[in-house]
């Protein structure tokens, strides 16, 4: 459209993430991120959460849906994940939510500091997230080691593409499911 997603700049973005303390009540609103026009994010259409999941289908969907049929020729076993995670403090669930990279901390099992480690991980989604990353972890190792992420500590089992494992959590355990 012809509205900006953006009220402010990478200055103000980069400031706020490095000073933030997510144990602390909310510092700043999703008002002060988010035009009006895309809000509430869960408006169907033209909310946030419509928007960037329009602009996600282009970009990353288009790209798979193409690229992994091309690679399932060359070989049998194609794994694919979506990473769904979105248990932030407020307002940045709503504002980045399952962000692209946001997974790279989960599938390392490294949360120390990086730009938005500030607004993103707090005490109340610790039991949840480290749950979510010892999964992502596992499968990892498994997948090194095996050429398959399938292991015990996922519980539930990782098909081959075209079905999709979906990697969650609540604020107390992960969260996986097949799609």
């Amino acid at each position: 459209g012809t509205v900006s997603a953006r009220l402010i700049n990478d200055a103000t973005v980069f400031n706020i993430a490095f000073n933030y303390n997510p144990e602390w009540a909310a510092q700043t609103s999703i008002e002060q991120w988010i035009p009006s026009v895309y809000l509430p994010v869960t408006t169907p259409v033209t909310g946030w959460n419509a928007r960037a999941d329009q602009i996600n289908r282009i970009f990353f969907g288009a790209g798979r849906e193409h690229l992994l049929p091309l690679l399932q020729a060359q070989q049998s076993n194609i794994w694919a994940y979506r990473f769904d995670w979105d248990k932030m403090p407020a307002p940045f669930n709503d504002i980045f939510g399952a962000a692209h990279g946001f997974d790279l901390p989960f599938a390392f099992g490294n949360f120390g500091p990086w730009l938005y480690s500030n607004i993103s991980y707090t005490m109340a989604n610790q039991p949840g997230r480290l749950a979510l990353s010892d999964a992502m972890v596992r499968s990892l190792g498994a997948f090194a080691r095996n050429g398959d992420p399938n292991n015990i500590g996922l519980g539930v089992n990782w098909p081959v593409w075209p079905k999709t494992m979906v990697f969650d959590a609540t604020l107390t355990g992960k969260s996986l499911s097949v799609q």
